[in-house]
Order: C-alpha cells, then sequence, then structure tokens
C-alpha cells in the first residue's frame, strides 16, 4: 500500500456528489516476455469460468484510474485486488516496469478471462486512455473511470514521504513528475444519458474522488458488486 502513501479505511459517512464537476488539481510554480511481474494475491485463485460469469451476470469491463503520482490509485486499486481477486486484477504499469504494452496485455488477458482490469496508471489526458479504451471496445466492454482529484503538493509530500522504494519514481524527482502531469490533467466528463461525451470518450460511470474517506467509500462498493 506504500505506492501512494496509503490510507486507512474508515467508517461509511454521508452519500458523496456523484459524477460532480469539479476543478483540476490545484498548478504548482509484442508481447510482454520478461521484466516485473503484476503482484499476485499469495493463495492461488482460480477465476470464475465463463458460465458462473453469465449465471451472476457479472459482466467484464475496464475500471480506468485517473490521477496524479501520490493520489491514492495505487491503494484504491491494490485494495480491490486484494479484496476480490476473483474479480478485479490490478494492471499497474509501475509494476511492470513502465511498459505500456506489457500493461495493455494485460488488460486485454484480464477481459478475455472474464474479469476486470483496474488500469492503475495516471491517465490524466485522452491520449494516455485512448489505448485502454480501445481495448475495451474490441473485447466489447463497457468502461468505468474513477478520478483522484488529490492537491499536486500533496501529492508531492506524499510521493517524497514514501517508506517502500517506489518502482519507476525516486523521491527527488517527484516534485518535476508531478507538476508535469497536473499542467496535462484533463480529466474524463460525466456521461450524459443520451449523449455522447464531448471529450469523444464513453465511459458509462465516473466517480470523482478528492478525499481518502470518498475512495474508500467507492472502493466498498466496487468489493460489494463482485460479491
Amino acid at each position: 500500500m506504500a505506492e501512494d502513501g496509503g490510507w486507512e479505511e474508515v467508517p461509511r459517512r454521508r452519500r458523496r456528489q456523484r459524477n460532480g464537476d469539479y476543478p483540476p488539481p490545484p498548478q504548482t510554480t509484442t508481447k510482454p516476455d520478461s521484466g516485473p511481474t503484476p503482484p499476485t494475491p499469495s493463495a492461488p485463485v482460480t477465476p470464475p469460468s465463463a458460465q458462473r460469469v453469465a449465471a451472476l451476470g457479472r459482466e467484464p469491463f475496464l475500471l480506468l484510474l485517473v490521477g496524479l503520482q501520490g493520489s491514492g490509485k495505487s491503494t484504491f486499486a491494490s485494495r480491490l485486488a486484494e479484496s476480490a481477486p476473483w474479480r478485479y486484477v490490478r494492471v499497474s504499469q509501475d509494476a511492470l516496469g513502465g511498459d505500456r504494452i506489457r500493461c495493455e496485455y494485460l488488460t486485454r488477458s484480464t477481459l478475455a478471462e472474464g474479469r476486470v482490469p483496474v488500469v492503475d496508471r495516471c491517465n490524466v489526458d485522452r491520449s494516455q486512455r485512448r489505448p485502454f479504451l480501445d481495448i475495451a471496445v474490441e473485447a466489447g466492454a463497457p468502461s468505468e473511470c474513477v478520478i483522484f482529484r488529490a492537491d499536486a503538493e500533496d501529492c508531492v509530500r506524499r510521493c517524497v514521504g514514501r517508506k517502500d522504494r517506489h518502482e519507476t519514481l525516486r523521491p527527488h524527482e517527484a516534485r518535476g513528475a508531478v507538476e508535469r502531469m497536473a499542467e496535462r490533467f484533463d480529466p474524463p466528463l460525466p456521461p450524459v444519458p443520451g449523449r455522447k461525451s464531448r471529450k469523444g470518450e464513453s465511459f458509462r460511470g465516473v466517480e470523482n474522488v478528492s478525499t481518502f474517506e470518498m475512495a474508500n467509500e467507492v472502493a466498498n462498493e466496487y468489493i460489494a458488486r463482485a460479491l
């Protein structure tokens, strides 16, 4: 849980605003054949059969996370994968050595298994999100999005203060990396029934979280959907 600074579970509170129009975070002045593999549960898990998925009505879908480094994405994705590994698979580009191609391959294979890839990378603009949305379209799977709207300075502080060594981001590089992503931050818009997104992106649901409490609540909901 150290990758995004970690956050503790908290009691569920009042309902958050869904699909709100939040401002962007404040600005500060081929196929894989080697390399690290994504995290897996300590105990082997057998994915549900296609028949079971069909019987339960739980179609595979793409869950795309959007946010700056240190905003809580990895903590969120890890919690889903650890709580319901038969349903959710964390697809972390950092854990895959920064290789987007490997990330895309794991996303495809997870959807083919009937599970949900949780794409844990910044995905701050359309160009970063497009390859994964295209994969979902090819698989005939819908897409959902969780946007982490953390303050840029808080993200820098968390990245610098990580206790464990991050796979790709060193503490002295944190400020520059976060500031570059903050400048490009252009999250998807909430879906409007009957209308295509103004950004040409199709999500059946978009959640905005700006605190760890809100992220915990959304995580609880996704886990409940897997039970």
